[in-house]
């Protein structure tokens, strides 16, 4: 509001009501430079993911994500950084994961391996 009062001073040399005008694109101005900068903190500086696009698409947030990793390989600044590593994603049905665990429970009564904690 202060500055508002001071560009209208400035402008029209007394109060005038088209400070008002000033004042909404003033606010305006600053709630779009204030998304600007929220949005760009969501993107993550390591690996390039955005937490807005996956929301929306999460194939496009995956080249993203890839296209950031090949731009990254070739930046001097990320050389000393740790490599990413990006998870491996498995599908699983139930009928597998049930096989799964059978077969693990049955690997450990043939190896007579106990679970429980030795005191």
């Amino acid at each position: 509001m202060g500055l508002s009062i001071v560009l209208t001073n400035a402008i029209w040399h007394s109060f005038d009501p088209r400070g008002l005008f000033v004042l909404g694109s003033l606010l305006i101005t600053g709630e779009i430079l204030a998304q600007i900068k929220w949005r760009q903190s969501m993107i993550c500086q390591n690996c390039g993911f955005d937490a807005v696009l996956y929301t929306r698409d999460p194939e496009k947030a995956g080249l993203k994500i890839k296209e950031f990793l090949e731009y990254r390989s070739g930046r001097p600044e990320y050389l000393l950084r740790p490599p990413v590593r990006m998870p491996q994603r498995q599908a699983k049905s139930h009928s597998s994961h049930n096989s799964i665990q059978t077969s693990v429970a049955a690997k450990r009564k043939s190896t007579g391996q106990n679970i429980s904690l030795r005191g």
